[in-house]
């Protein structure tokens, strides 16, 4: 039932291309109040750096007004400080996919006009090739999971099982959502 009862913030940890779009839209349904934290698409870039700074501030301030107990957003880890200064009791959950369907599936997605910058990141990027080789591209998953990128392989898994409350994968994703739906109760 997704949380009929309990007011902590879930925060999702939306990794693009890990199906997130449709479990957020549900979630943020389902466990209300809730918020879909993002970048206006008129300032989306191709490499977005603080276009975050704006709608992490209208999340605090409607948190502020009325207790959310659903977010969902694509910020990596380290951009979430003063989410968690406000709401100690927040849970983070994310989606897990197979890395190179994952890629493969965020590089056609961002060639489409469906993505605002999509002329743009055609120009960075003509082909997948270059994409992959950019380090902007390379272990995205890992990215926004950990604090700091310096962590050891071991020292991240140890970090995200203290630190996650749930973490999903997309090929199980009935299964996934069944436990995901058990913790939020």
């Amino acid at each position: 039932d997704f949380g009929a009862r309990g007011d902590e913030l879930w925060w999702f940890l939306h990794i693009p291309k890990t199906s997130g779009t449709s479990l957020g839209m549900q979630l943020l349904r389902l466990r209300q109040p809730s918020q879909n934290v993002f970048i206006q698409p008129s300032k989306m870039k191709v490499h977005n750096g603080d276009a975050w700074d704006e709608p992490l501030q209208a999340f605090l301030e409607a948190n502020a007004a009325r207790p959310l107990r659903l977010a969902t957003s694509h910020l990596a880890w380290n951009k979430l400080e003063p989410v968690r200064a406000a709401r100690p009791d927040m849970k983070f959950f994310t989606f897990l996919r197979d890395p190179v369907d994952r890629v493969i599936s965020e590089y056609r997605y961002r060639v489409t006009p469906k993505h605002p910058p999509h002329a743009e990141f055609r120009k960075a990027y003509p082909s997948i090739h270059e994409y992959v080789e950019h380090h902007t591209s390379q272990n995205s998953m890992f990215k926004r999971l950990v604090p700091h990128l310096q962590m050891t392989n071991p020292e991240a898994a140890e970090w995200i099982d203290n630190t996650l409350t749930f973490v999903g994968i997309l090929e199980r994703y009935k299964k996934s959502l069944a436990v995901l739906g058990r913790l939020m109760k």
